[in-house]
Protein backbone atom coordinates (compact mmCIF):
# COMPACT_ATOMS: atom_id res chain seq x y z
CA UNK A 1 0.00 0.00 0.00
CA UNK A 2 1.54 3.62 -1.21
CA UNK A 3 0.83 6.68 0.73
CA UNK A 4 2.10 8.14 3.65
CA UNK A 5 2.86 5.74 7.09
CA UNK A 6 0.02 6.33 9.64
CA UNK A 7 0.90 7.63 12.93
CA UNK A 8 1.39 5.51 15.89
CA UNK A 9 -1.05 8.05 17.86
CA UNK A 10 -4.16 6.23 15.88
CA UNK A 11 -3.30 3.28 18.49
CA UNK A 12 -5.33 5.51 21.11
CA UNK A 13 -8.24 7.30 18.60
CA UNK A 14 -11.07 5.70 16.45
CA UNK A 15 -11.37 7.26 13.03
CA UNK A 16 -14.41 8.48 11.67
CA UNK A 17 -15.54 9.55 8.44
CA UNK A 18 -18.48 11.99 7.97
CA UNK A 19 -20.53 12.40 5.41
CA UNK A 20 -20.38 14.95 2.58
CA UNK A 21 -17.10 16.72 4.50
CA UNK A 22 -13.44 16.16 4.13
CA UNK A 23 -10.96 14.93 6.39
CA UNK A 24 -11.89 12.62 9.01
CA UNK A 25 -12.92 12.93 13.19
CA UNK A 26 -10.99 10.80 15.55
CA UNK A 27 -12.77 9.72 18.66
CA UNK A 28 -10.88 9.65 21.77
CA UNK A 29 -10.77 5.69 22.98
CA UNK A 30 -10.29 6.99 26.96
CA UNK A 31 -12.34 9.81 27.38
CA UNK A 32 -14.75 9.46 24.33
CA UNK A 33 -13.95 12.98 22.78
CA UNK A 34 -14.73 13.80 19.25
CA UNK A 35 -11.79 15.87 17.52
CA UNK A 36 -10.33 16.76 14.09
CA UNK A 37 -8.37 13.96 12.67
CA UNK A 38 -4.95 16.05 12.83
CA UNK A 39 -2.02 14.50 14.31
CA UNK A 40 -1.18 17.67 16.39
CA UNK A 41 -4.53 17.74 17.79
CA UNK A 42 -4.98 14.70 18.86
CA UNK A 43 -1.31 15.06 20.14
CA UNK A 44 -2.50 17.39 22.56
CA UNK A 45 -5.61 15.34 23.29
CA UNK A 46 -3.62 12.79 24.00
CA UNK A 47 -1.27 14.94 26.81
CA UNK A 48 -3.57 16.18 28.53
CA UNK A 49 -5.76 12.68 29.47
CA UNK A 50 -3.00 10.23 29.27
CA UNK A 51 -2.91 10.38 32.70
CA UNK A 52 -5.96 8.36 33.14
CA UNK A 53 -5.40 5.78 30.49
CA UNK A 54 -4.50 2.16 31.22
CA UNK A 55 -1.98 1.14 28.33
CA UNK A 56 -2.13 -2.71 27.88
CA UNK A 57 0.72 -4.15 27.68
CA UNK A 58 0.68 -5.57 23.77
CA UNK A 59 -0.33 -2.23 23.11
CA UNK A 60 2.15 -0.07 20.56
CA UNK A 61 3.22 3.14 21.39
CA UNK A 62 3.36 6.32 19.06
CA UNK A 63 7.05 7.60 18.37
CA UNK A 64 6.43 10.96 19.45
CA UNK A 65 6.50 9.12 23.21
CA UNK A 66 9.75 8.45 23.59
CA UNK A 67 12.34 10.83 24.01
CA UNK A 68 15.15 11.43 21.15
CA UNK A 69 18.18 9.31 23.20
CA UNK A 70 21.01 12.36 24.68
CA UNK A 71 24.71 11.86 24.82
CA UNK A 72 25.81 10.56 27.79
CA UNK A 73 26.73 13.45 30.43
CA UNK A 74 27.68 13.31 34.09
CA UNK A 75 24.64 14.73 36.24
CA UNK A 76 27.29 16.76 37.86
CA UNK A 77 26.98 19.38 35.38
CA UNK A 78 23.45 19.75 35.87
CA UNK A 79 23.67 20.26 39.65
CA UNK A 80 24.03 23.45 41.60
CA UNK A 81 25.97 22.37 44.93
CA UNK A 82 26.67 24.87 48.02
CA UNK A 83 30.36 23.86 49.39
CA UNK A 84 30.23 24.76 53.00
CA UNK A 85 33.15 26.82 52.68
CA UNK A 86 31.17 28.78 49.82
CA UNK A 87 28.06 28.91 52.53
CA UNK A 88 30.28 30.38 54.95
CA UNK A 89 31.17 33.10 52.64
CA UNK A 90 27.83 33.65 51.64
CA UNK A 91 26.02 33.86 55.04
CA UNK A 92 28.66 36.04 56.24
CA UNK A 93 28.19 38.19 53.34
CA UNK A 94 23.89 37.98 53.44
CA UNK A 95 24.84 39.54 57.42
CA UNK A 96 27.03 42.28 56.24
CA UNK A 97 24.60 43.51 54.08
CA UNK A 98 20.99 43.36 56.76
CA UNK A 99 23.56 44.79 59.11
CA UNK A 100 24.07 47.76 56.77
CA UNK A 101 20.77 48.40 55.87
CA UNK A 102 19.07 47.84 59.02
CA UNK A 103 16.92 45.16 57.76
CA UNK A 104 15.31 42.72 59.96
CA UNK A 105 16.75 39.55 61.26
CA UNK A 106 13.80 37.30 60.55
CA UNK A 107 13.57 38.77 57.21
CA UNK A 108 15.61 35.64 56.35
CA UNK A 109 13.20 33.28 56.93
CA UNK A 110 10.32 35.46 54.78
CA UNK A 111 8.80 33.22 52.62
CA UNK A 112 9.18 35.43 49.30
CA UNK A 113 13.10 35.98 50.28
CA UNK A 114 13.18 32.74 50.63
CA UNK A 115 11.80 31.56 47.17
CA UNK A 116 13.94 34.73 45.69
CA UNK A 117 17.25 32.86 47.21
CA UNK A 118 15.84 29.32 46.11
CA UNK A 119 15.62 31.05 42.29
CA UNK A 120 18.96 32.10 42.53
CA UNK A 121 20.63 29.72 43.63
CA UNK A 122 19.00 26.12 44.55
CA UNK A 123 21.59 24.69 46.50
CA UNK A 124 21.70 27.89 49.24
CA UNK A 125 19.99 27.42 52.69
CA UNK A 126 20.17 30.16 54.18
CA UNK A 127 20.35 31.25 57.63
CA UNK A 128 17.92 31.45 60.19
CA UNK A 129 16.96 34.90 62.01
CA UNK A 130 18.67 33.26 65.23
CA UNK A 131 22.15 32.65 63.22
CA UNK A 132 22.20 36.19 61.96
CA UNK A 133 21.47 37.94 65.24
CA UNK A 134 24.14 35.63 67.01
CA UNK A 135 26.50 34.12 65.41
CA UNK A 136 27.24 35.85 62.63
CA UNK A 137 26.35 39.08 64.29
CA UNK A 138 29.69 38.41 66.76
CA UNK A 139 31.62 37.16 63.78
CA UNK A 140 31.11 40.64 61.29
CA UNK A 141 31.57 42.44 64.86
CA UNK A 142 34.23 40.92 65.29
CA UNK A 143 35.93 41.87 61.59
CA UNK A 144 34.69 45.53 62.22
CA UNK A 145 36.58 45.49 65.58
CA UNK A 146 39.85 44.35 64.01
CA UNK A 147 39.21 46.93 61.26
CA UNK A 148 38.94 49.59 63.70
CA UNK A 149 42.07 48.28 65.46
CA UNK A 150 44.20 48.42 62.52
CA UNK A 151 42.91 52.06 61.32
CA UNK A 152 43.40 53.30 65.45
CA UNK A 153 47.01 51.45 65.94
CA UNK A 154 49.58 53.97 67.52
CA UNK A 155 47.88 56.82 66.90
CA UNK A 156 46.97 59.87 69.36
CA UNK A 157 43.33 60.12 69.42
CA UNK A 158 40.88 62.44 70.84
CA UNK A 159 37.90 60.94 73.49
CA UNK A 160 34.23 62.24 73.29
CA UNK A 161 32.05 61.19 76.11
CA UNK A 162 28.54 62.06 76.14
CA UNK A 163 25.34 60.23 78.07
CA UNK A 164 21.99 59.31 75.96
CA UNK A 165 18.90 57.30 77.33
CA UNK A 166 17.57 54.39 75.05
CA UNK A 167 14.27 53.65 73.61
CA UNK A 168 13.72 51.74 76.98
CA UNK A 169 14.50 54.59 78.70
CA UNK A 170 18.03 52.87 80.15
CA UNK A 171 20.67 55.51 80.60
CA UNK A 172 23.48 54.90 78.12
CA UNK A 173 26.94 56.85 78.41
CA UNK A 174 28.86 56.05 75.24
CA UNK A 175 32.83 56.99 74.38
CA UNK A 176 33.80 57.37 70.99
CA UNK A 177 37.23 58.49 69.22
CA UNK A 178 38.28 60.53 66.78
CA UNK A 179 41.55 60.31 64.20
CA UNK A 180 43.33 63.14 63.24
CA UNK A 181 41.76 62.41 59.60
CA UNK A 182 38.37 63.15 61.36
CA UNK A 183 37.27 59.47 61.15
CA UNK A 184 34.83 58.42 63.97
CA UNK A 185 34.96 55.57 66.34
CA UNK A 186 32.41 53.91 68.91
CA UNK A 187 34.93 51.88 71.14
CA UNK A 188 32.74 51.91 74.41
CA UNK A 189 29.16 51.82 75.84
CA UNK A 190 28.19 51.17 79.28
CA UNK A 191 24.70 51.15 81.12
CA UNK A 192 24.65 52.92 84.03
CA UNK A 193 21.75 51.93 85.45
CA UNK A 194 21.44 52.07 89.08
CA UNK A 195 24.60 54.66 89.40
CA UNK A 196 24.42 58.76 89.94
CA UNK A 197 26.05 60.73 87.26
CA UNK A 198 28.32 62.38 89.37
CA UNK A 199 31.55 63.87 88.44
CA UNK A 200 33.26 61.00 90.58
CA UNK A 201 31.59 58.11 88.46
CA UNK A 202 31.79 60.38 85.29
CA UNK A 203 35.39 60.17 85.68
CA UNK A 204 36.28 56.73 86.35
CA UNK A 205 34.06 55.63 83.11
CA UNK A 206 36.26 58.06 81.40
CA UNK A 207 39.25 56.27 82.75
CA UNK A 208 38.12 53.09 82.46
CA UNK A 209 37.14 53.60 78.58
CA UNK A 210 40.74 55.17 78.22
CA UNK A 211 42.16 52.24 79.20
CA UNK A 212 40.07 50.22 77.25
CA UNK A 213 40.99 51.93 73.76
CA UNK A 214 44.78 51.62 74.21
CA UNK A 215 44.04 48.08 75.41
CA UNK A 216 41.76 46.89 72.83
CA UNK A 217 42.50 49.47 69.84
CA UNK A 218 46.42 50.32 70.90
CA UNK A 219 45.28 53.90 70.28
CA UNK A 220 46.60 57.25 72.96
CA UNK A 221 44.28 59.12 74.24
CA UNK A 222 45.14 62.64 74.27
CA UNK A 223 42.55 64.76 74.50
CA UNK A 224 38.72 64.26 76.29
CA UNK A 225 35.63 66.62 75.23
CA UNK A 226 32.37 66.54 77.05
CA UNK A 227 29.36 68.70 77.07
CA UNK A 228 29.11 71.55 79.79
CA UNK A 229 26.41 70.13 82.20
CA UNK A 230 27.83 70.53 85.52
CA UNK A 231 28.87 67.24 86.70
CA UNK A 232 30.69 66.87 83.58
CA UNK A 233 32.45 70.35 84.38
CA UNK A 234 33.01 69.28 87.55
CA UNK A 235 34.34 65.82 85.98
CA UNK A 236 36.63 67.65 83.62
CA UNK A 237 38.17 69.96 86.89
CA UNK A 238 39.01 66.85 88.79
CA UNK A 239 40.69 65.17 86.31
CA UNK A 240 43.63 68.62 85.41
CA UNK A 241 43.69 69.20 89.18
CA UNK A 242 44.64 65.37 89.46
CA UNK A 243 47.31 65.92 87.12
CA UNK A 244 45.98 63.53 84.09
CA UNK A 245 47.63 63.88 80.91
CA UNK A 246 44.11 63.54 79.50
CA UNK A 247 43.40 67.29 78.29
CA UNK A 248 39.76 67.99 78.98
CA UNK A 249 37.83 70.67 77.94
CA UNK A 250 34.12 71.79 76.85
CA UNK A 251 32.22 71.69 73.82
CA UNK A 252 32.41 74.30 71.60
CA UNK A 253 29.31 73.05 69.84
CA UNK A 254 26.89 73.43 73.01
CA UNK A 255 28.62 76.95 73.60
CA UNK A 256 27.39 77.99 70.50
CA UNK A 257 23.98 76.89 71.13
CA UNK A 258 23.95 78.60 74.69
CA UNK A 259 24.96 81.86 72.63
CA UNK A 260 21.77 81.72 70.25
CA UNK A 261 19.72 81.75 73.60
CA UNK A 262 21.39 84.02 75.07
CA UNK A 263 20.25 86.43 71.87
CA UNK A 264 16.95 84.71 71.68
CA UNK A 265 13.41 87.14 71.97
CA UNK A 266 10.87 84.76 72.96
CA UNK A 267 7.72 86.65 71.67
CA UNK A 268 9.42 86.64 68.11
CA UNK A 269 10.13 82.52 68.18
CA UNK A 270 6.79 81.46 69.83
CA UNK A 271 4.95 83.78 67.74
CA UNK A 272 6.64 82.23 64.12
CA UNK A 273 6.26 78.92 65.84
CA UNK A 274 1.93 79.07 65.97
CA UNK A 275 2.03 80.49 62.33
CA UNK A 276 4.61 77.45 61.36
CA UNK A 277 2.56 74.76 62.85
CA UNK A 278 -0.61 76.00 61.64
CA UNK A 279 0.49 75.67 58.00
CA UNK A 280 1.99 72.57 59.10
CA UNK A 281 -0.72 70.89 61.02
CA UNK A 282 -4.43 72.09 60.39
CA UNK A 283 -5.41 70.15 57.68
CA UNK A 284 -7.25 72.66 55.32
CA UNK A 285 -4.78 75.31 55.40
CA UNK A 286 -1.91 73.26 54.92
CA UNK A 287 -3.62 72.09 51.76
CA UNK A 288 -4.23 75.47 50.55
CA UNK A 289 -0.76 76.35 51.62
CA UNK A 290 0.64 73.39 49.92
CA UNK A 291 -1.30 74.18 46.50
CA UNK A 292 -0.17 77.30 46.29
CA UNK A 293 3.54 75.86 46.26
CA UNK A 294 4.62 76.81 49.44
CA UNK A 295 7.66 74.30 50.97
CA UNK A 296 7.94 72.43 53.64
CA UNK A 297 7.68 74.77 56.82
CA UNK A 298 10.31 73.98 59.72
CA UNK A 299 9.63 73.81 63.78
CA UNK A 300 12.72 74.90 66.13
CA UNK A 301 13.55 71.17 68.14
CA UNK A 302 15.63 72.03 71.55
CA UNK A 303 17.97 68.98 70.79
CA UNK A 304 18.49 70.19 67.19
CA UNK A 305 21.13 72.85 67.00
CA UNK A 306 20.06 75.23 64.30
CA UNK A 307 16.56 74.18 63.84
CA UNK A 308 15.39 77.64 64.94
CA UNK A 309 17.27 79.38 62.30
CA UNK A 310 15.87 77.06 60.01
CA UNK A 311 12.37 77.49 61.56
CA UNK A 312 12.65 81.40 61.12
CA UNK A 313 14.18 81.10 57.12
CA UNK A 314 11.75 78.73 56.24
CA UNK A 315 9.34 81.45 57.61
CA UNK A 316 10.75 83.78 55.05
CA UNK A 317 11.26 82.58 52.38
CA UNK A 318 7.44 81.15 51.91
CA UNK A 319 5.81 84.77 53.46
CA UNK A 320 4.88 85.76 50.05
CA UNK A 321 3.15 82.22 50.00
CA UNK A 322 1.79 82.58 53.31
CA UNK A 323 0.21 85.97 52.88
CA UNK A 324 -1.26 84.81 49.36
CA UNK A 325 -2.87 82.05 50.89
CA UNK A 326 -4.77 83.74 53.60
CA UNK A 327 -6.17 86.68 51.28
CA UNK A 328 -7.69 83.69 48.89
CA UNK A 329 -8.94 81.91 52.12
CA UNK A 330 -9.73 84.57 54.44
CA UNK A 331 -12.95 83.73 55.55
CA UNK A 332 -11.51 80.73 56.75
CA UNK A 333 -8.17 81.13 58.25
CA UNK A 334 -8.14 81.50 61.62
CA UNK A 335 -8.63 85.56 62.00
CA UNK A 336 -5.26 85.82 64.89
CA UNK A 337 -3.04 83.63 62.45
CA UNK A 338 -4.06 86.26 59.85
CA UNK A 339 -3.40 89.47 61.64
CA UNK A 340 0.05 87.76 62.50
CA UNK A 341 0.70 87.28 59.30
CA UNK A 342 -0.08 90.43 58.15
CA UNK A 343 2.04 92.31 60.11
CA UNK A 344 5.05 93.66 58.19
CA UNK A 345 6.22 94.96 61.57
CA UNK A 346 6.74 90.98 62.45
CA UNK A 347 8.32 90.38 59.84
CA UNK A 348 10.88 93.01 60.33
CA UNK A 349 11.99 91.80 63.61
CA UNK A 350 11.91 88.17 62.56
CA UNK A 351 14.72 89.20 59.92
CA UNK A 352 16.46 91.20 62.26
CA UNK A 353 16.51 88.07 64.37
CA UNK A 354 17.22 86.04 61.53
CA UNK A 355 20.96 88.58 61.03
CA UNK A 356 21.22 87.57 64.70
CA UNK A 357 21.62 83.67 65.03
CA UNK A 358 22.80 82.87 61.00
CA UNK A 359 26.07 83.77 61.63
CA UNK A 360 25.98 81.19 65.09
CA UNK A 361 23.88 78.76 62.68
CA UNK A 362 27.55 79.12 60.30
CA UNK A 363 29.48 79.15 62.95
CA UNK A 364 27.94 75.83 64.48
CA UNK A 365 27.97 73.55 60.96
CA UNK A 366 31.22 74.27 60.94
CA UNK A 367 32.35 73.80 64.62
CA UNK A 368 30.43 70.42 64.68
CA UNK A 369 31.80 68.72 62.24
CA UNK A 370 34.11 65.71 63.25
CA UNK A 371 37.08 67.07 61.30
CA UNK A 372 37.32 70.65 63.25
CA UNK A 373 39.94 70.44 65.90
CA UNK A 374 40.27 73.27 68.52
CA UNK A 375 42.98 75.26 66.85
CA UNK A 376 40.55 75.98 63.90
CA UNK A 377 37.53 76.56 67.18
CA UNK A 378 39.53 79.29 67.89
CA UNK A 379 39.63 80.65 64.20
CA UNK A 380 35.73 80.00 64.15
CA UNK A 381 34.90 82.25 67.31
CA UNK A 382 36.84 85.27 65.75
CA UNK A 383 35.21 85.14 62.72
CA UNK A 384 31.99 84.85 64.06
CA UNK A 385 33.06 87.95 66.07
CA UNK A 386 33.81 90.08 63.18
CA UNK A 387 30.88 88.99 61.34
CA UNK A 388 28.80 91.15 64.37
CA UNK A 389 30.92 93.86 64.08
CA UNK A 390 30.89 94.01 60.52
CA UNK A 391 27.08 93.85 60.50
CA UNK A 392 27.23 96.83 62.61
CA UNK A 393 25.92 93.91 65.77
CA UNK A 394 27.78 95.53 68.35
CA UNK A 395 25.12 95.39 70.90
CA UNK A 396 25.58 91.20 71.33
CA UNK A 397 29.47 91.39 71.10
CA UNK A 398 29.34 91.29 74.81
CA UNK A 399 27.78 88.30 74.76
CA UNK A 400 29.57 86.41 72.06
CA UNK A 401 33.00 87.18 73.91
CA UNK A 402 31.79 85.78 77.21
CA UNK A 403 30.45 82.37 75.26
CA UNK A 404 33.91 82.41 73.57
CA UNK A 405 36.11 83.16 76.62
CA UNK A 406 34.06 79.68 78.17
CA UNK A 407 35.08 77.76 74.85
CA UNK A 408 38.35 78.34 74.51
CA UNK A 409 40.79 77.48 77.31
CA UNK A 410 44.94 78.26 77.21
CA UNK A 411 44.63 74.58 75.74
CA UNK A 412 42.83 75.87 72.47
CA UNK A 413 45.10 79.14 72.68
CA UNK A 414 48.20 77.17 72.33
CA UNK A 415 46.91 74.92 69.48
CA UNK A 416 46.12 77.68 67.57
CA UNK A 417 49.59 78.91 67.99
CA UNK A 418 51.17 76.24 67.15
CA UNK A 419 49.18 75.14 63.75
CA UNK A 420 51.48 76.13 61.27
CA UNK A 421 48.07 77.24 59.19
CA UNK A 422 46.84 79.92 61.85
CA UNK A 423 50.34 80.67 63.64
CA UNK A 424 48.21 82.68 66.44
CA UNK A 425 47.93 85.57 63.67
CA UNK A 426 43.63 85.81 65.04
CA UNK A 427 44.97 85.69 68.82
CA UNK A 428 45.55 89.19 70.44
CA UNK A 429 48.76 89.95 72.15
CA UNK A 430 46.98 88.88 75.79
CA UNK A 431 46.17 85.66 74.66
CA UNK A 432 49.38 84.69 73.01
CA UNK A 433 50.82 85.73 76.37
CA UNK A 434 48.57 82.91 77.70
CA UNK A 435 49.20 80.72 75.31
CA UNK A 436 53.01 80.62 75.54
CA UNK A 437 52.66 80.48 79.65
CA UNK A 438 50.45 77.88 79.57
CA UNK A 439 53.25 76.31 77.85
CA UNK A 440 55.74 77.37 79.86
CA UNK A 441 53.66 75.78 83.00
CA UNK A 442 52.88 72.40 81.65
CA UNK A 443 55.19 71.83 78.77
CA UNK A 444 58.13 73.45 79.60
CA UNK A 445 60.18 71.21 77.74
CA UNK A 446 58.56 72.73 74.31
CA UNK A 447 58.70 76.19 75.07
CA UNK A 448 62.24 76.79 72.81
CA UNK A 449 60.62 74.95 70.09
CA UNK A 450 57.51 76.73 70.36
CA UNK A 451 59.65 80.44 70.67
CA UNK A 452 61.80 79.23 67.36
CA UNK A 453 58.41 78.15 65.72
CA UNK A 454 57.25 81.75 66.15
CA UNK A 455 60.35 83.61 64.78
CA UNK A 456 60.85 81.13 61.59
CA UNK A 457 64.25 80.39 63.20
CA UNK A 458 66.29 77.10 63.05
CA UNK A 459 65.51 74.09 62.49
CA UNK A 460 62.24 75.68 60.71
CA UNK A 461 62.94 77.07 56.79
CA UNK A 462 61.04 79.55 55.51
CA UNK A 463 59.62 77.66 52.61
CA UNK A 464 57.89 75.44 55.39
CA UNK A 465 55.58 78.52 55.58
CA UNK A 466 54.55 79.02 52.07
CA UNK A 467 50.39 79.24 51.85
CA UNK A 468 50.84 76.64 49.09
CA UNK A 469 52.25 74.13 50.99
CA UNK A 470 50.28 74.69 54.49
CA UNK A 471 47.12 74.38 52.27
CA UNK A 472 48.68 70.47 50.98
CA UNK A 473 49.22 69.20 54.06
CA UNK A 474 47.42 68.92 57.40
CA UNK A 475 49.32 70.65 60.83
CA UNK A 476 50.39 67.18 62.08
CA UNK A 477 52.10 66.14 59.26
CA UNK A 478 53.85 69.28 58.75
CA UNK A 479 55.43 68.67 62.62
CA UNK A 480 55.94 64.81 61.75
CA UNK A 481 58.29 66.29 58.82
CA UNK A 482 60.29 67.67 61.42
CA UNK A 483 60.41 64.68 63.89
CA UNK A 484 64.26 63.71 62.60
CA UNK A 485 65.20 66.97 64.07
CA UNK A 486 63.19 67.69 67.11
CA UNK A 487 62.69 66.05 70.47
CA UNK A 488 59.80 63.10 70.40
CA UNK A 489 58.44 64.63 73.07
CA UNK A 490 57.58 67.91 71.38
CA UNK A 491 56.04 65.96 68.26
CA UNK A 492 53.82 63.52 70.70
CA UNK A 493 52.88 67.05 72.18
CA UNK A 494 51.80 68.60 69.11
CA UNK A 495 50.10 64.93 68.12
CA UNK A 496 47.87 65.57 70.81
CA UNK A 497 47.08 68.95 70.74
CA UNK A 498 46.23 69.39 67.13
CA UNK A 499 44.27 66.45 67.14
CA UNK A 500 41.89 67.52 69.88
CA UNK A 501 37.98 67.64 67.92
CA UNK A 502 36.62 70.89 68.89
CA UNK A 503 32.80 69.26 69.74
CA UNK A 504 31.12 66.29 70.67
CA UNK A 505 29.40 66.82 67.53
CA UNK A 506 30.70 63.13 66.73
CA UNK A 507 28.65 61.21 69.48
CA UNK A 508 25.57 62.99 68.93
CA UNK A 509 25.33 61.20 65.63
CA UNK A 510 26.12 57.70 67.29
CA UNK A 511 23.14 58.55 69.65
CA UNK A 512 21.35 59.59 65.76
CA UNK A 513 22.33 56.11 64.51
CA UNK A 514 21.28 54.46 68.04
CA UNK A 515 17.57 56.19 67.73
CA UNK A 516 17.47 54.42 64.15
CA UNK A 517 19.07 51.25 64.82
CA UNK A 518 17.50 50.74 68.47
CA UNK A 519 13.61 52.10 67.32
CA UNK A 520 9.97 51.68 68.56
CA UNK A 521 10.10 49.04 65.98
CA UNK A 522 13.13 47.07 66.88
CA UNK A 523 12.87 47.29 71.13
CA UNK A 524 13.93 43.80 71.58
CA UNK A 525 17.17 44.35 71.02
CA UNK A 526 19.23 44.60 74.06
CA UNK A 527 21.77 47.34 74.38
CA UNK A 528 25.00 44.75 73.72
CA UNK A 529 23.71 43.84 70.39
CA UNK A 530 22.36 47.67 69.32
CA UNK A 531 25.97 48.65 70.13
CA UNK A 532 27.08 46.09 67.80
CA UNK A 533 25.02 47.30 65.23
CA UNK A 534 25.81 50.52 65.68
CA UNK A 535 29.35 49.66 65.17
CA UNK A 536 29.00 47.93 62.06
CA UNK A 537 26.20 50.11 60.60
CA UNK A 538 28.37 53.46 61.20
CA UNK A 539 31.98 51.64 59.35
CA UNK A 540 29.73 49.60 56.62
CA UNK A 541 28.10 53.04 55.70
CA UNK A 542 31.26 55.40 55.30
Amino acid sequence: MSGRKRDSLWAYFDKRIIPGKTGSRARCRNCGKDIQGLVSRMRQHHLLCRSNIDIPENMPRPESEFPPRMKDHSLINFVTTTTSSKKDLMDLQLARYIFSTNTPFAAVEHPEFVKFVQMLLPGYRLPSRHQIGGTLLDHVYDQIHEDCRQRLQDKTVSMMLDGWSNIHNEPVICVSVVTSDGENYLIDTVDTSGYSHTAEYLQSVALASAQLAEQRFGCKIGSLVTDNAANMTKMRRIMMEDGNEIITYGCSAHYLNLLVKDVEVADVKGTIVTINKYFRNVHLPAAWYKSNGGKKLVLPIDVRWNTLSDCFQSYLDNWSIILRTCEEHRTDIDTEIFSKVQNISLKRRVEEYLMLIKPIAVALDKIQNDSTTISHAVEIWKELEQTYIDNGCTNILGKVRIRAKQALTPFHLLANLIDPTCSGKSLSNVEIDIALSYCAQNYEYALPTLINFRAKADPFKQYMFAPNLLSKVSPIAWWESNSYQLPSQVISLCKKILGAVASTGGIERIFSTFGFLHSNVRNRLGIEKAVKLVSIYKLLNK
